[in-house]
């Protein structure tokens, strides 16, 4: 009987984490999480789209069509294609704003809602 090992997978900047098996590849895990990564060749590796960066981690070896879609110096940098990745270790995944498919969005408006404080200690 096989098991497989479980790795913990941070995604940032999101601070989404789970726990995924090894034979499940990053973009399978980020779906998971729901976690909008592009896709558009279905996970074949040839549009390049799903572009990730390795912060801390251990993962599969490069696969050829990874060194056609990323320069020597990317795969250096620890970028790979989520779609080829494949944990080995616990991960932290860095997702570059043009692999998502969906912009992220920060809240910089809200409801101003006034509040009063009774300090029980008064300055004289």
């Amino acid at each position: 009987m096989h098991l497989e090992r479980l790795h913990p997978i941070e995604f940032q900047p999101l601070g989404l984490r789970d726990i995924f098996p090894s034979d499940q590849s990053v973009i399978e895990a980020a779906r998971k999480k729901e976690i909008g990564l592009l896709n558009v060749c279905g996970g074949r590796g040839i549009c390049g789209k799903c572009k990730i960066q390795i912060v801390k981690g251990e993962v599969s070896a490069p696969v050829s069509e990874e060194r056609e879609q990323l320069s020597q110096k990317e795969l250096s940098m620890g970028f790979r294609l989520a779609c080829k990745t494949y944990p080995k270790s616990a991960l932290i995944v860095s997702i570059p704003p043009e692999s998502m498919n969906v912009s992220q969005r920060l809240q910089v408006e809200g409801l101003d809602t006034p509040s009063c404080l009774d300090a029980s200690t008064r300055a004289y």
